[in-house]
């Protein structure tokens, strides 16, 4: 089954936040005390991994919130026959 290009695209974004997030930890974390210019590539890839996230996040919403058939459906139902439920619960008969 093929993804929707949405999918792929905040997929690759929050994968590339991953990856940038975790060399700039660990290039802060080994090198950045002995080293201020490893210290600032270090902080300059974690800031990139942060921003790289919340695009992908945004990517994400946006494309759900546009796909209302699946975001609305789930929603309309939950509590269909909720209140007839409720009411032969208490023991009232009828409409």
């Amino acid at each position: 089954m093929r993804r929707a290009p949405h999918e792929v695209r905040a997929e690759s974004l929050l994968r590339a936040a991953r990856a940038l997030a975790l060399a700039g930890a660990a290039g802060a974390a080994l090198w950045g005390g002995r080293s201020r210019a490893a210290a600032t590539v270090g902080g300059g890839l974690l800031l990139a991994g942060c921003a790289c996230a919340g695009y992908g996040i945004a990517v994400a919403g946006l494309a759900a919130a546009g796909d209302t058939a699946t975001a609305a459906a789930p929603h309309a139902t939950a509590g269909h026959g909720a209140e007839e439920r409720a009411r032969r619960a208490r023991g009232h008969a009828g409409s």
